[in-house]
């Protein structure tokens, strides 16, 4: 009988999430342990209360408001105790009750205190009687008032509780095992434990059922039901073996469902994932909307640098040709030779304007409308020799010494012939422009597997080294050393504009003095390549 009082104690703690439970009786300041129950974690505040009960003695009421009480629970991080009298006269019973979480003792957990100290009061008049049915070989008669507790305790729970004999067969279980797993009472008391639960659990079932019979103690473990229909159920179980002497005679099996919780958890995982990628987002945006913003900044600067720059590439011209033009107006008796110098001035200006106004133009025409590839299959050698004769006269006069290794073969390509010839003509106008009288221009040419290479080398006056990485940048201007050959560098923009539509490449090598070579590839099927 005193272990079934040691086990309704434990039900105690359980159901309260108590972690020591004490059943005393009080006589004149001697106090006698009837049973006790600790959680393993717990034993040395149980020895420590035990040893305040011998030393101090104190009175039934004394227990109720103890300061001694509360210091020996501060030292082992108690909050919270509760006590209750049985009354069983002429016996004086007190059952106190401890726990390590504050303000634990709340109205729902005293009125379960309540109703199962009517059991407590129920075996201890058995005991004080004399009276012991206790039956060892039916675990089916054990005198556990089963009922009882079910219809004073076990309702009130939302967790699921089973009672089971000593070869793991259901006795009974409360309504909510029965609303969890959808069998009654009377389906379920025809099946072994391991009935219900799922096969990927089962070798860890056995497994935490062995441990029970060697230790005879508490044992947690977790397992998966199967409902009736088939519904997977996650419980976290604690099974407390019912003992008479050294012999297990049943088991309780106290289970908190946690599906929902795995399922929370899986949520808030889930969600962790897309926080932290939302937070990679947001990041990575910032970062593109601070180089974004530092683009910006610096088109502005270099628009600011362009209208600076094309202000003066216009005022010149302009300048020159206002002045000559008032001198030749001013000066009615000016001799022949002079006025058509002047006039040649005049005109070459007018020249100048005109291109740096048409290359305006072309870029603007480039930025603000869809340019059109209009195709044709050609032989870019011939075009590569056709841009070499357009230039020849430049040539010879600045006694240019040209040289040239281009292929034979007829190597086809498919883009638009005009504006790749404008590419190949544009760069040769550049390095005779920039290549002094008598200097050299060597040009090449060679298929590779799928492109085809060209290569203009001068050894003019080169470009500075600054300007290197941001010379096909829009509105770039390049100082040369000669600040007579100052220049936008605009027909630059627009030669790799042309090579960009056509899924090509163009890089400038450039030394100072020493010379420039500028290399294009274009795609030798450009069918595929071309918008």
């Amino acid at each position: 009988m005193l272990n079934i009082i040691k086990n309704t104690l434990h039900i105690i703690c359980e159901l309260t999430n108590s972690n020591s439970a004490f059943l005393l009786e009080s006589n004149n300041g001697i106090n006698k342990i009837i049973s006790s129950y600790t959680q393993s974690k717990s034993l040395i505040f149980q020895k420590s209360f035990l040893e305040y009960l011998k030393k101090e003695c104190p009175q039934k009421s004394e227990l109720k408001r103890s300061s001694k009480i509360i210091d020996i629970m501060g030292e082992y991080f108690f909050e919270s105790y509760y006590s209750k009298d049985l009354v069983l006269k002429p016996k004086k019973i007190c059952l106190l009750l401890f726990a390590s979480k504050k303000n634990n003792y709340t109205k729902d957990k005293i009125n379960i205190i309540n109703n199962l100290a009517k059991l407590l009061k129920k075996d201890l008049a058995t005991i004080l009687a004399g009276i012991d049915n206790f039956q060892k070989n039916d675990i089916s008669k054990i005198n556990f008032p089963f009922d009882v507790i079910f219809e004073l305790a076990f309702d009130s729970v939302n967790d699921l509780i089973f009672f089971l004999d000593k070869d793991g067969r259901f006795l009974n279980i409360n309504p909510s095992a029965v609303s969890h797993l959808n069998y009654n009472l009377n389906e379920i008391k025809s099946k072994h434990f391991i009935d219900i639960v799922s096969t990927k659990k089962s070798g860890q079932l056995v497994k935490s059922f062995s441990e029970i019979i060697r230790q005879k103690s508490r044992v947690t473990f977790s397992t998966v039901l199967i409902s009736k229909f088939f519904k997977e159920i996650e419980l976290e179980v604690i099974a407390t073996p019912f003992l008479n002497g050294n012999n297990i005679e049943g088991l309780i099996l106290y289970g908190k469902n946690i599906t929902e919780l795995q399922s929370y958890a899986q949520k808030m995982k889930d969600s962790e994932t897309k926080l932290i990628e939302a937070q990679r987002i947001i990041s990575i945006e910032r970062m593109r909307s601070k180089r974004q913003k530092a683009f910006l900044e610096e088109m502005n600067k270099m628009k600011k640098d362009f209208i600076s720059n094309i202000s003066h590439e216009l005022r010149t011209p302009l300048a020159s040709i206002i002045g000559f033009t008032e001198t030749i107006y001013s000066e009615p008796n000016m001799d022949n030779e002079m006025r058509n110098e002047f006039i040649q001035i005049i005109l070459n200006e007018g020249k100048r304007l005109a291109k740096l106004v048409n290359e305006l133009l072309d870029i603007s025409h480039f930025e603000e409308t869809s340019i059109k590839i209009i195709k044709s299959s050609f032989n870019i050698s011939n075009l590569m020799l056709e841009a070499i004769k357009n230039n020849q006269t430049n040539i010879n006069k600045k006694k240019i010494i040209l040289s040239h290794e281009i292929q034979d073969e007829n190597v086809i390509l498919n883009g638009d012939k005009e504006k790749i010839f404008q590419v190949i003509d544009s760069i040769l106008k550049n390095s005779i422009k920039y290549t002094e009288e008598e200097g050299r221009i060597y040009i090449t040419s060679q298929s590779l597997f799928r492109e085809f290479e060209i290569s203009i080398s001068d050894t003019g006056i080169g470009i500075p080294e600054n300007n290197l990485k941001t010379i096909f940048q829009k509105f770039q201007r390049i100082n040369f050393i000669d600040k007579n050959t100052e220049e936008t560098g605009l027909s630059l923009v627009l030669i790799k504009q042309i090579v960009d539509l056509h899924k090509g490449f163009i890089s400038i090598q450039s030394n100072e003095n020493k010379g420039t070579s500028v290399i294009v590839k274009f795609p030798r099927e450009l069918n595929s390549s071309i918008n």
